[in-house]
């Protein structure tokens, strides 16, 4: 066996009458060959190549189930499965070794197999196809080895077609799949004129072989040739063939079918000039997406039984993606990487022509440079998502090319009136930079305005767009200086005027001045409307926005791009006062109208309403939708160079925290630390935007409970805030109450209860007591009154954050469970488990994931059973602890809290069922953590080490008690409430033992 081993070969192993064929991975019995699942097959495989010894489980999971978290449940079911089909009820093929593994225990014999040259075929023009005496072979076009390609041609009609054969071996397979694929393509698209049809098959004997229509014109090679050269082709025929082919490819994308060897000699060309046609063919490398797809069809899995259907790299180099080339499945990224190899090609004039270094300086068209790098960018995520994409950009290639001046030229006259705007003659700097809030917004207004009027000058072409404009021009200008002018030290008296008053005195003029201009002032309102939701005025943002898409809706000559930009802004409106399922409403209508009439996919409109509806999707914990939203944006953000620039800032910030709700905590943190160097490389450390992105990243850190690193983050984001926001700004607010989280997660307490009272009186103060802000707030003030022992106080805070989360979501959402576990874990506290056992018994929505959702249905898992346990259930809590344990294992294997917690809720059940040395272990690994990890004094951890002193008196063991609670005392009587069970529990313990040692 070891120089079979050792070879390298491939074996056939014999056990008993049962004979495994590496060359077939087939299974037989007495030569009859045992249908299996892969996966059986692979275990067996594995424990062959280990006879007679001890497998663990976590031995074939890492070789069976590579890079998977593997439950019990899946390994065991899989070796029942492989049992029954080599009929070991009694265990004599393999042995179960309890607690550790399995072990193949029967006589194994193994074979070296030799490797077999392989057949070659044996044809010649002039000879007849087996089972076809009335077509002849003609000539040879492609092929070698087993394999080979014939033109053929029927004796009686002359009619022509194409055989492919095989004798077996890579070329049969080849076959099989072109067949199964093709079934796949016709069952779902029908006849497709533009798909070379696979006519017949053979694959009962051999020569094997396919049959399917002959083209005369032949591939797209040989037409070029035909042509003179591909450069004698005019380049519009060129593209157009491209664009042709870029829809063949989606369409077979639609229906999960991958090509995975996409070149000119594989696309063929029929038709007649000038209306030349493309048909795709040769899918005999190609794979399936889902290959369950097939099932779904009721097709047979023809030449995929060996291989899964993405996973192999066959194709041509000079058109095989980078991954592809690094050993990474096919994709449908990869097929669009040779698609745009195939557009360079066809653009320079040359199929030959690889695509390398510095391919951009022989593309003269800057459009067409532009679409070739979004299809062979090297990162398959920066790629084109969509076939379909290709050809519509193709198609549209002579309309984009003047939209792309038309914008080069609105962007510099906006550069020039920002010029203007800048040479203004004020007095004093400061009363610039308070106006200018506004008249960025004003300006952008009349830029594109102007534009939007200009497009519907196309339609109005004899109405006076040079008056019109001036008039529209004089009216803005006039607006936005009697802002400057209002905001001068003359009109001010010199004091500063306030940006919440500036905006109030330009929303007051915007009926007067825009009276006879209804999209002109839906606008103003707009931009105004948007200034009072960044100022922390919802009700007037909210007004403002929705008077102004009624004024708009309410106008025939609207432009659809107009509204489209107003509904963006009052789902962000929404938003804010936690409407999310509104604002996804808002910025679906947006999305769809913006798609609609916009001809460039990359407008940075779309990829900001992408964003704004991934972040309505992430606040509806959405989040595998959420993701997928917001990586198109970002990708639609990048520039032409396929970088992330400072437009796709906010973005990436918003996929940090999708990322961290779907549990990619590392990707994630990642992210959001690339975020921050983006934003401060381009404007620098002292501005807004710089510190909002080191706020997420803070945010981000907490969520990975690396809060040593997130503190100095927040704390300088407060110290830029106050520069900008008032003390008592939402925005100042919400970095505070961060911080205070973060504190907590220090085991900073006393600070961190501090930092939460303040921002909730603030709120109050304000008036702010309705939203889901202060919702939020009350929550962590609560949860933080429960660990220091407040719990009156904690009940109170955490049943009003209850009744506002009810208000705003539904009763089966996570925000508003998190609620219900929060507020029943404060009650089962204070020995009111009857009360908190029906806030636990809804579970959360089966349809809700990421790691939020995770997290808070292991919390009620818990929960439930500290109620259980007070409610004298012991048994149902203990099984209840069980499901906690296998959940958390499951979702979040590396989140060591989650184990802690489960540790925790055990040793408690043990304490109160009086098996006080369980308890005891349980409880000095709770506290031998705590110290391990060298954190500071904490209420946690001082309550375990109350709880190890009781088990310690449980035990008889009063000394060691006494002494350990005389040793813990000052810090129980800083960090705990008077009322809190530990301190009550200590102090109990300590007067009865220094009575008892008195009288003693």
């Amino acid at each position: 066996m070891e120089a079979a081993e050792s070879s390298g070969g491939l074996r056939r192993w014999q056990f008993g009458e049962l004979v495994l064929d590496e060359r077939t991975l087939e299974l037989s019995l007495r030569g009859q060959v045992l249908r299996m699942h892969r996966k059986p097959l692979q275990v067996l495989l594995h424990l062959l190549q280990h006879a007679d010894e001890v497998v663990t489980k976590d031995e074939l999971a890492e070789a069976c189930w590579p890079g998977r978290i593997l439950s019990d449940t899946v390994l065991s079911t899989t070796i029942k499965r492989l049992r029954a089909v080599l009929g070991d009820d009694g265990q004599q093929i393999i042995k179960t070794v309890h607690g550790f593994g399995y072990r193949f225990v029967a006589p194994v014999s193994v074979e070296l197999l030799a490797a077999e040259a392989p057949p070659r075929l044996a044809l010649a023009p002039g000879d007849h196809p087996p089972l076809r005496p009335t077509w002849s072979l003609v000539e040879r076009i492609g092929g070698g080895g087993s394999g080979e390609v014939w033109r053929v041609c029927q004796d009686r009609t002359g009619e022509q077609r194409v055989f492919k054969f095989a004798v077996d071996g890579a070329a049969l397979r080849g076959l099989k799949r072109e067949v199964t694929l093709y079934r796949v393509l016709h069952d779902s698209l029908g006849d497709h004129a533009h798909l070379l049809k696979v006519l017949d098959w053979n694959l009962e004997r051999a020569p094997f072989f396919i049959e399917t229509e002959y083209e005369a014109l032949g591939s797209l090679l040989q037409w070029s040739q035909a042509q003179g050269g591909l450069l004698e082709v005019p380049r519009v025929q060129r593209l157009k063939m491209i664009a042709q082919c870029a829809e063949l490819l989606a369409s077979a994308h639609r229906v999960g079918v991958l090509h995975k060897d996409l070149k000119p000699s594989n696309v063929l060309v029929s038709g007649q000039a000038p209306d030349w046609q493309i048909r795709l063919g040769d899918f005999g490398s190609g794979g399936m997406l889902d290959a369950q797809r097939l099932h779904a069809l009721g097709i047979t899995r023809l030449g995929f039984t060996q291989t899964v259907a993405a996973f192999d790299t066959s194709g041509t180099p000079l058109y095989l993606a980078p991954e592809v080339l690094s050993g990474q499945p096919s994709t449908l990224q990869s097929d669009i990487y040779a698609l745009g190899v195939m557009l360079y090609q066809a653009v320079v004039g040359d199929w030959s022509r690889p695509l390398a270094p510095g391919w951009e300086r022989q593309v003269d068209d800057e459009t067409l440079r532009e679409d070739i790098a979004a299809a062979v960018d090297g990162d398959p995520a920066r790629r084109l998502a969509d076939a379909g994409e290709l050809a519509r950009r193709l198609r549209r290639l002579d309309e984009r090319r003047n939209e792309r001046e038309a914008r080069k030229h609105a962007a510099a006259e906006q550069e020039e009136f920002q010029r203007r705007l800048e040479r203004a003659e004020l007095r004093r700097r400061w009363a610039l930079a308070l106006a200018a809030v506004l008249v960025l917004g004003i300006a952008a207004v009349l830029a594109l305005y102007v534009q939007l009027l200009g497009s519907q000058q196309q339609r109005l072409a004899a109405l006076g767009k040079a008056r019109d404009e001036a008039d529209i021009s004089h009216q803005v200008t006039d607006y936005v200086v009697s802002l400057f002018d209002a905001a001068s030290p003359e009109k001010s008296g010199g004091r500063l005027l306030e940006p919440r008053k500036l905006v109030d005195l330009g929303q007051s003029q915007i009926e007067s001045r825009f009276r006879d201009r209804p999209q002109l002032r839906a606008r103003m309102l707009g931009t105004v409307g948007a200034l009072y939701c960044s100022l922390g005025v919802p009700d007037r943002c909210q007004a403002d926005l929705e008077q102004a898409l009624a004024l708009q809706k309410g106008d025939p000559e609207a432009d659809p791009l107009q509204t489209a930009e107003l509904l963006g802004k009052l789902g962000r409106a929404y938003a804010g006062e936690a409407r999310w399922a509104d604002d996804e409403r808002m910025q679906r209508q947006a999305l769809a109208i913006y798609e609609a009439r916009l001809n460039d996919t990359h407008d940075p409109r779309i990829a900001e309403r992408l964003a704004a509806l991934g972040d309505a999707l992430q606040s509806e914990q959405k989040t595998t939708e959420s993701i997928e939203v917001l990586e198109r944006a970002r990708k639609l953000a990048r520039g032409a160079d396929g970088k992330d620039r400072l437009e796709s800032a906010d973005v990436l910030g918003l996929l940090a925290q999708s990322y961290v709700l779907a549990g990619r905590t590392d990707d994630a943190i990642a992210l959001a630390a690339q975020r921050s160097a983006l934003v401060r490389t381009q404007v620098g450390a002292d501005d807004l935007r710089y510190y909002d992105a080191q706020s997420d990243q803070a945010i981000v850190l907490m969520d990975a409970e690396r809060y040593a690193e997130a503190e100095p983050i927040e704390r300088a984001v407060l110290d830029g805030y106050l520069k900008v926001y008032s003390a008592d700004s939402r925005q100042v607010l919400d970095v505070e109450g961060n911080l205070a989280v973060i504190l907590d997660g220090e085991n900073k307490d006393a600070e961190s209860l501090k930092w939460m009272r303040a921002i909730v009186d603030a709120s109050r103060r304000l008036g702010r007591t309705g939203d889901s802000e202060y919702a939020t707030e009350l929550v962590n003030l609560g949860e933080l009154e429960e660990t220091w022992g407040d719990y009156p106080s904690a009940l109170e805070h955490l049943r009003g954050a209850y009744e506002i989360a009810r208000r705003h979501d539904r009763e089966d959402s996570v925000q508003v469970l998190t609620m219900r576990v929060s507020l029943a874990r404060v009650l089962t506290r204070m020995g009111r488990a009857r009360e908190a056992l029906p806030l636990l018994q809804p579970e959360l929505a089966g349809n809700l994931n990421g790691q939020i959702a995770d997290l808070e249905r292991g919390r009620r898992l818990l929960e439930l059973a500290a109620c259980y346990r007070d409610l004298g259930r012991p048994q149902l809590a203990a099984q209840t602890y069980d499901a906690a344990e296998t959940h958390f294992r499951k979702t979040m294997p590396e989140f060591a809290m989650a184990k802690i917690a489960v540790l925790s809720g055990r040793a408690r059940l043990a304490l109160h069922e009086h098996r006080y040395g369980q308890a005891l272990v349980m409880l000095q690994q709770l506290v031998d953590t705590d110290h391990a990890g060298e954190k500071s004094v904490s209420p946690g951890t001082l309550y375990d080490e109350v709880g190890e002193a009781q088990a310690l008196l449980g035990l008889k063991r009063r000394e060691e008690a006494v002494k350990l609670l005389a040793g813990i005392r000052g810090d129980v009587e800083r960090e705990l409430a008077p009322i809190h069970p530990a301190r009550l529990a200590l102090e109990r313990i300590l007067g009865t033992s220094a009575g008892t040692l008195r009288h003693g």
